[in-house]
């Protein structure tokens, strides 16, 4: 009896326990509650015409009605926090004129508000006035507005492509109203959207018509499309680099405080912006890697990087040719750099030859001197291939898909000017520099008779000089000018460098003269319309400078 009495006492106090384990467990609920606080989403996002719309009034709507405002900074950036945000998203900013901008999106994150996305608005819509994306959130999908911008980016290429911007999400991607990349489009276009008849229509900011397409569900079509050489239609544009943007590269680049030279060559890519891509593929002494430069070029041919006024140069007409030259006095390395564009032809590279070429070793040595003896090269088209005869070997130079020329012992070519320039870096440790090959002109042979060859007439000439007894390497920029004085010889000045020498025109090579007599080592031709390479000096000559000089001339 005694210990079955007990045995219940201890069921019943098991279960007490229990119960009072419960009670406990509910009581520390009850003072630390589960959280049930909406989750927050933060949007962001820029908003800009080009300009930055800057204090405007922001509007977000989410699939399920809620609407949140805010406001962009003086940068139009604008930032919202919300609670259980449900997509599709519709943002409006509304600038300081009074009109409206809109963007659509799926995604919690960035949301940018600018025209390209109120064109999107509009094809996700059908075609309607973007306006109405406040009351249709539930016809929109991902898909729809992927397709949107798809069509759109096709339909604008050639102006993404020049800007650099081919490869932006215009509703995502982060970028700043600094009238760069998208926001450089943005300040050259005007894009207007008709709700009525479905259109969007891309313009100049003189109202003249780039593109035009029809707005549906399924994106865009084209009904005027737009082309590359519509960007020659854009003011803005008119003195930028651009068209396709690509550029072989070679730098040759020399320590002013030591032994150390660089050879550098790959390519470039330039957008209408001011951007340019420097991709080094080769270093003699340095680093291959990738370097991004902002340039500004000016209205009289001055090219700068990174805004940098000691690195100067020119370029021809058809921008095929730049060269700079870094005339910089204290940055403690100085050179010269030829930008080449790519080209899609293949160029027939034959004829005669002239030589020009400069060097410094790693003890320091400098050495540049020309030969206007012939190199005869003869073109096979079916082959792509240029044979020659290198001091007496037979040797072949073999057309690349990027548009430079192979040879022997890794020797690399880049044929500028329609194949009349060759640009041979030698990126040798013990002699490196660059090689150019200037095709000689054929009869009829121009003289100082005939204004084709630019007489009377002013240049730009980056290049450099060196010093053989300071052993100084200084570049220059320099302005030349070219008088005629008779039918066959003519006055050369060369700002800095000779204050005025007489050439005379010879087969087409003009050629300086000491009196009757032509200095050797020192010649110039005109290998392209509008292009003069001067080679200084020679070494020995008495004044323990020579260099080398490319004349761009200038607008006349």
């Amino acid at each position: 009896m005694k210990i079955h009495g007990q045995t219940n006492w201890m069921k019943r106090l098991l279960i007490v326990l229990a119960a009072l384990t419960l009670v406990a467990c509910g009581d520390s609920d009850n003072d630390n509650p589960i959280s049930t606080t909406p989750t927050s989403k933060t949007i962001t996002g820029v908003a800009a015409t080009g300009a930055a719309m800057a204090n405007a009034a922001v509007i977000l709507v989410d699939s399920q009605g809620r609407r949140l405002a805010g406001t962009t900074d003086a940068s139009g950036k604008y930032r919202i926090t919300g609670n259980d945000l449900t997509p599709p998203f519709a943002v409006t900013v509304t600038d300081g004129d009074g009109n409206r901008h809109y963007a659509v999106s799926m995604d919690v994150g960035c949301i940018n508000v600018t025209p390209l996305t109120g064109a999107i608005t509009s094809a996700v819509l059908g075609g309607a006035d973007p306006s109405t994306i406040m009351e249709k959130l539930s016809t929109v999908t991902a898909a729809k507005i992927t397709t949107a911008q798809n069509e759109l980016k096709a339909a604008m290429a050639p102006l993404l492509e020049a800007f650099g911007a081919v490869d932006m999400d215009f509703i995502c991607d982060e970028f700043q109203a600094n009238s760069r990349g998208i926001d450089g489009l943005l300040d050259v276009i005007r894009v207007e959207i008709d709700g009525a008849s479905g259109t969007l229509t891309l313009k100049t900011t003189t109202d003249q018509v780039l593109m035009e397409a029809r707005l549906n569900e399924s994106g865009a079509t084209v009904t005027t499309p737009l082309t590359q050489g519509d960007l020659s239609n854009i003011p803005q544009l008119d003195n930028k680099v651009y068209g396709d943007g690509d550029y072989h590269v070679v730098d040759f680049n020399a320590s002013t405080t030591d032994e150390i030279t660089e050879m550098n060559w790959g390519s470039a890519r330039f957008t209408a912006d001011g951007f340019v891509t420097l991709t080094f593929t080769h270093s003699n002494k340095g680093i291959p890697g990738q370097e991004i430069h902002d340039y500004t070029l000016a209205d009289d041919g001055i090219l700068r990087i990174d805004g940098d006024s000691g690195v100067e140069g020119a370029f021809n007409t058809d921008k095929s040719l730049m060269v700079l030259s870094d005339i910089h006095p204290g940055d403690g390395d100085t050179g010269v750099v030829f930008f080449i564009e790519k080209g899609t032809a293949t160029p027939a590279i034959d004829g005669d030859y002239a030589l020009l070429y400069f060097t410094r070793n790693n003890t320091g040595e400098y050495e540049t001197d020309s030969w206007p003896t012939d190199l005869h090269f003869t073109w096979d088209a079916n082959n792509k291939e240029a044979a020659y005869v290198d001091e007496g070997t037979p040797s072949v130079l073999s057309y690349s898909p990027d548009g430079s020329l192979s040879g022997p012992n890794g020797l690399t070519v880049f044929p500028a000017c329609e194949g009349a320039i060759l640009v041979a870096p030698h990126a040798s440790p013990d002699d490196p520099g660059v090689t150019l090959l200037v095709r000689k002109p054929t009869a009829p042979y121009p003289d100082f008779s005939d204004t084709n060859v630019n007489t009377m007439a002013d240049f730009i000439t980056p290049g450099f000089v060196i010093n053989t007894e300071s052993d100084g390497f200084t570049g220059h920029r320099n302005n030349m000018r070219l008088e005629k004085q008779t039918d066959t010889t003519g006055a050369l000045t060369l700002e800095s460098i000779v204050t005025e020498a007489t050439i005379q025109c010879e087969n087409g090579v003009f050629q300086k003269m000491n009196g009757a007599t032509p200095v050797e080592g020192s010649f110039g031709v005109y290998p392209h319309e509008g292009i003069f390479l001067w080679v200084d000096e020679k070494e020995g000559d008495g004044d323990h400078s020579f260099g080398f000089h490319v004349g761009f001339r200038t607008n006349p």
